[in-house]
């Protein structure tokens, strides 16, 4: 299956200025820049940089981005890179955030984020369902660092949370379809903080793309591209490793 099938949005961040857009085409999608964000030199071009203390910036919209259902099966890919390591001031990071909204039995909220988590950094995949107090959180330990792009990806097939972290599935956890949260009643989207704002992050995020299914590993793999990424409409040939091109030349 070609990767452009089932995306609902990609932001590939390469703005100077201003708000991002959406490069699938769908203009409801496009993303309000709140608290200047800015736009720096990022993985492909541009990305969008949130700075290294920050407590306003945020890209979001109020369109959950066609998926509408809190029990159907989904992929979010990022690339990110921080400005400064959390600590136990500034403990929780959120690269992406997305809410269904809607009526009671649909509503949810889904985070990839960076926690400090009292000293012992990791990244999280979490779905909020019932209730703020109920999540399914996939966890993975890692000190992401100041230095290095970081490939994430986030899955849910109906029943597992996955957590992909440069093309190779590191953390899944099972999470039920149940909803009916009184929170989280309106939908929206986020980059670099939670929808409406909260946990912001102090980093760089680039080349965002949302699926109404779930990516195969090999379709993440392909994205990763070995480090150097992969940007809508995914029609530059992939980098292919050393045993791979050698299989071709056989």
């Amino acid at each position: 299956m070609a990767l452009i099938t089932d995306i609902l949005a990609y932001y590939k961040l390469d703005e100077s200025s201003g708000d991002a857009d959406n490069a699938e085409g769908t203009a409801t999608y496009d993303l309000t820049n709140n608290g200047t964000t800015t736009y720096s030199s990022a993985l492909i071009n541009n990305g969008a940089d949130f700075g290294t203390a920050n407590t306003t910036k945020y890209l979001g919209g109020t369109s959950n981005l066609g998926i509408t259902s809190w029990g159907g099966s989904y992929t979010f890919s990022c690339w990110v890179k921080l400005n400064a390591e959390n600590d136990a001031t500034y403990s929780n990071t959120t690269f992406l955030n997305h809410q269904p909204g809607g009526a009671t039995g649909n509503r949810g909220l889904q985070i990839i984020s960076y926690s400090y988590n009292n000293g012992t950094p990791e990244l999280k995949f979490t779905r909020y369902h019932n209730n703020p107090e109920d999540p399914n959180t996939a966890s993975y330990t890692i000190t992401l660092g100041t230095t290095n792009w970081t490939h994430l990806v986030m899955t849910y097939n109906g029943t597992t949370i996955t957590g992909y972290v440069n093309g190779t599935s590191e953390t899944s956890v099972a999470s039920d379809t149940a909803g009916g949260a009184s929170s989280y009643s309106d939908a929206g989207f986020a980059l670099g903080a939670y929808v409406g704002g909260g946990a912001y992050a102090n980093a760089i995020v680039d080349e965002v793309g949302v699926w109404s299914r779930v990516l195969t590993t090999d379709e993440i793999t392909e994205l990763y591209n070995s480090g150097a990424g992969l940007q809508y409409p995914f029609t530059t040939t992939p980098t292919a490793s050393p045993i791979a091109h050698i299989l071709q030349m056989i």
